[in-house]
């Protein structure tokens, strides 16, 4: 069983984090990206979406 860390201690890594949406087909796909760590971080459902084609 994976255990999750509690919700609040997630909240200031997430508020150290920059929203920058990436366009794609006209399409926008929500990512964030942590300064931190240098890394990004895409969602997978807008990802899926733009791929197969499906709409909202």
């Amino acid at each position: 069983m994976i255990r999750m860390p509690p919700i609040i201690s997630i909240v200031p890594i997430l508020l150290a984090m920059k929203i920058i949406p990436a366009i794609f087909e006209e399409r926008e796909i929500r990512r964030l990206y942590d300064e931190k760590t240098e890394t990004w971080f895409c969602s997978v459902v807008d990802i899926a979406q733009v791929l197969t084609r499906q709409p909202d």
